[in-house]
């Protein structure tokens, strides 16, 4: 993307206009306003804790690693991540949620993470995902498509429908008119998917996620569901419940009984 850039050179006695060439803000669904002397949008950074946070930047607590901070859009996304657990003699190093193993954990699980340590571990663990800034409906996830992370080609061969978490559609970059109500505290109020909310406003955004309004910023609090053993196919979600379950999968089943008579039993498999 190119703008004009509000900056003449004199060369030879001749004005010259010159452009600016804006970095590409395709991961940005919400953009800052522009200023006047501010030529490229500039994604919406996030506020937490007294420290300014850039769009995407992921950041850990300092007492408990297994509490991950995301930013996107604006919104500030915590969660817990759920350790794999898959070896017995994992050892387990201060900074790290959980036990570093020799081997991976094998799942088709998108949303669980390999990360190699050391050159020699894999701190395997169960993610969640940002709070996106778009509705419902502007929300995707990539299907039949090869959509592969970096970590993952270290343990497959190939990686196909490993895409963990939804993206927006489309970035349209619309410039947000950031909140200028203040409550009779001074707190701002927070503004989310054209809504607006209070200070101190608890809003569920979904059965997994509960968000809050402090001065301004939106800090939702998203639980993390435990690594589901079933195909993608069987699993399926019931309403107002945050975590899937696997389809139960009926098979026949001949029985004999002492007299010699048979019959067939359907029974359930998990």
């Amino acid at each position: 993307m190119e703008r004009v850039k509000d900056l003449n050179e004199l060369y030879n006695g001749q004005v010259e206009c010159v452009l600016e060439k804006c970095e590409r803000s395709g991961k940005c669904f919400l953009v800052q306003q522009s200023s006047t002397n501010v030529c490229c949008p500039e994604c919406l950074t996030c506020s937490h804790m007294g420290t300014e946070h850039q769009n995407d930047e992921v950041w850990y607590d300092r007492v408990d690693p297994c509490n991950q901070y995301t930013c996107k859009d604006g919104v500030v996304t915590n969660w817990r991540n759920k350790c794999t657990n898959h070896c017995q003699k994992g050892v387990q190093i201060p900074g790290y949620c959980c036990r570093l193993c020799v081997l991976p954990y094998i799942t088709s699980d998108p949303c669980v993470r390999c990360d190699l340590v050391m050159n020699q571990y894999y701190h395997c663990y169960r993610t969640a995902c940002p709070v996106l800034g778009c509705a419902a409906d502007q929300q995707f996830r990539s299907i039949n498509k090869l959509v592969c992370f970096i970590h993952l080609h270290q343990i497959r061969t190939y990686c196909n429908d490993c895409k963990c978490c939804a993206e927006c559609v489309s970035y349209p970059q619309k410039a947000l008119s950031l909140s200028t109500s203040v409550t009779r505290k001074g707190f701002l109020s927070c503004s989310f998917q054209k809504q607006e909310f209070p200070q101190g406003k608890t809003v569920v955004i979904d059965p997994c996620t509960k968000c809050h309004c402090s001065n301004g910023t939106l800090l939702c609090r998203r639980f993390t569901c435990p690594s589901k053993h079933c195909d993608a196919a069987r699993l399926f979600y019931r309403k107002d419940v945050c975590c899937g379950f696997c389809s139960i999968t009926p098979r026949n089943c001949k029985v004999v009984f002492a007299n010699g008579t048979r019959t067939v039993m359907e029974v359930m498999f998990i």
